[in-house]
């Protein structure tokens, strides 16, 4: 009798035992992805605390560093609305300050205040106070806890109540065609706009160049290019400061911060008292 031939089939797995591996395995998942977090969470920590430490992320630190007395003080929670005020009662006093700020909220903060103030008003009748202003970076240091001692950049907005801005305008006008116009964007490199700068300067220093920025990480280029063009000029011999005044503006429905940049010249001192224009502040 023939007996046909029977494969021998696999032994098949009950059903708990396949219930348990998928538990096993997930179980497996949700360890590791629970270390992987722990961890993450622990480098986010670290680096939060290293953020609170930062000088441009935290105002008392910023105190505690070296301010010659009489400056004002920017730091990433400051109103420009706010600082304005604080700057137009020193320029009151018609004596030269600072504006000194780190990192970049408190850079622009003090910008835009300045250009809120630089701004000409609505009210016809209204006579703002005139004034002048330069950048140039400092160092900067707070104590930590541990005994060490964090150093930092600090961009200083030296301001200087003066009515020079009116042989600026007329110089502007006089110029109005060969004035130009840099646009500043977030991914606008510093040395490359300071180096653009520093040859139009080169090649007439009696010029003026206009810079349109718009948000925190342009205005921080700007200001951070005009500090890096004092130091390009001085190589080229051209020791004049560079003069800027911001105000607001209007583009393409859009507004935009517009800084008017020159280099101050030869007698520029001496004739703003004789200037009869914008006598009285």
């Amino acid at each position: 009798m023939y007996h046909a031939h029977r494969w021998a089939e696999p032994a098949r797995r009950p059903f708990p035992y396949k219930l348990m591996m998928v538990a096993t395995i997930l179980a497996t998942g949700v360890v590791f992805l629970s270390s992987h977090s722990d961890s993450r969470r622990g480098l986010v920590r670290q680096v939060s605390s290293a953020i609170e430490a930062e000088p441009s992320m935290n105002a008392p630190v910023m105190n505690r560093a070296p301010i010659s007395e009489g400056n004002l003080r920017v730091s990433s929670k400051t109103e420009a609305t706010r600082l304005k005020g604080a700057i137009l009662a020193k320029i009151g006093t018609e004596e030269t300050f600072a504006v000194e700020a780190v990192g970049i909220k408190a850079i622009g903060s003090a910008l835009k205040a300045l250009a809120i103030l630089g701004t000409p008003p609505r009210n016809p009748s209204f006579t703002p106070k005139k004034f002048q202003s330069s950048v140039v970076f400092k160092r900067g240091y707070s104590e930590q806890d541990d005994g060490k001692r964090l150093n930092f950049t600090i961009v200083s907005f030296e301001v200087q109540p003066k009515e020079s801005q009116e042989l600026s305008e007329a110089h502007i006008e006089a110029n109005a065609n060969t004035d130009l116009i840099v646009r500043v964007s977030r991914t606008t490199q510093v040395v490359a706009l300071a180096s653009k700068m520093a040859r139009e300067f080169e090649t007439d220093p009696t010029r003026s160049l206009y810079m349109h920025v718009m948000g925190p990480h342009a205005i921080s280029t700007g200001m951070k290019a005009l500090c890096v063009l004092k130091n390009m000029l001085a190589q080229s011999g051209i020791y004049n400061k560079a003069i800027f005044k911001p105000k607001f503006v209007r583009e393409n429905g859009l507004s935009i911060v517009e800084i008017k940049v020159h280099l101050e010249q030869e007698g520029e001192e001496g004739e703003e008292g004789e200037g009869g224009e914008g006598g009285g502040q």
